[in-house]
Formats: C-alpha cells, structure tokens, sequence
C-alpha cells in the first residue's frame, strides 16, 4: 500500500522556512608566506618539475626546515626579478 500526501499539504509550511544566519566576526585572514612546489608551478605558470629543476640548480631556494619543501614568497619575487 502506497503512502500518498493529502492533496493541499504544505511542503515547507512558512514557520519552517530557511533564515538567513548572521555572519560571525572571523579574524582577517593573513597572507600566505609559503607555498609548496606545486602551489609554486601554477604561480609562475611552470610545470612542476621545472621547478625542482630551478631548485636543484641553486635558481630557487626552498625552507630546509620541513620535511616537504616550500618556498618562500619572498623567495618567489626574488626570482621574479632576476
């Protein structure tokens, strides 16, 4: 046996509408300073393995003190310049 809806039934009666949910004051969000290789190779508009490349060739410096490497924004300008 079927179950049927009652014809004329409210699907969202107006007390059950959405509401909009105020924002919550969120901490402004900081600049990255970091960006992996990959996040690296899109900036620049490279693949990923050239900039393992400028990294084995001394041309790009990584942080050491990570298990993965990233780069430093400042890092990142640095070669943009030269």
């Amino acid at each position: 046996m079927k179950a049927t809806k009652p014809s004329g039934a409210l699907i969202n009666p107006p007390e059950l509408q959405p509401v909009a949910i105020p924002e919550i004051n969120q901490p402004p969000q900081l600049p990255r300073l970091a960006f992996t290789m990959r996040e690296t190779a899109d900036m620049l508009g490279l693949s990923y393995i050239s900039i393992h490349r400028l990294l084995k060739r001394g041309l790009l410096k990584s942080s050491l003190a990570l298990r993965h490497k990233i780069i430093s924004m400042q890092e990142i300008e640095r070669f943009l310049k030269s």
